[in-house]
């Protein structure tokens, strides 16, 4: 288990010079609103995160740089989540097709090499469609341009606390 003060004094995106991740900065966003697709918001999505929550689930996370998916993946691990990292859209499409217990939930980067998130969501949507989808990007022209503003974005770089509030809205608590 992690220090979760020490984690929350991080964000998650912006590898600093000596590859770990940078402190928090203000950063622009230049994204467009997004809004959420598929089921209702949880209960639980109304409450503020705590950066104490354990949470249920199986979840697909998609993310190309090796450095921020390490970090990553630790953090939803220790959450409690059943995590499967898949380093691009096109292994993702392969592993959603080959599971037996499907997954919860898709977390994945937009700007990847070949595939886009916002592609790959597209896809989860017409073949999955009860599967929610979490687009996260520092910036993206494909976003910038409007595309994919059907599902929920969690602008990198990211805390953890803002990681939890963000999965609130998607997967149960353990209690």
């Amino acid at each position: 288990m992690f220090d979760h003060a020490f984690m929350d004094e991080f964000s998650i995106g912006q590898p600093a010079e000596d590859g770990l991740p940078s402190s928090p900065l203000p950063q622009p966003q230049h994204f467009l609103s997004v809004a959420r697709r598929t089921r209702t918001p949880l209960p639980s999505a109304a409450r503020r995160a705590t950066g104490h929550e354990v949470l249920r689930g199986r979840l697909l996370y998609v993310e190309d740089n090796v450095r921020i998916a390490e970090i990553t993946e630790m953090m939803l691990d220790d959450l409690g989540l059943f995590v499967t990292w898949v380093p691009s859209a096109e292994v993702a499409l392969q592993q959603l097709d080959s599971v037996e217990e499907p997954f919860d939930l898709v977390f994945t980067d937009v700007v990847m090499p070949g595939m886009s998130g916002v592609e790959l969501a597209k896809r989860i949507e017409e073949y999955w469609p009860d599967l929610p989808v979490i687009l996260t990007s520092g910036f993206s022209h494909e976003l910038a341009l409007g595309h994919g503003s059907e599902y929920e974005l969690l602008p990198k770089p990211f805390t953890r606390l803002a990681l939890i509030q963000c999965l609130l809205g998607y997967l149960p608590t353990a209690y």
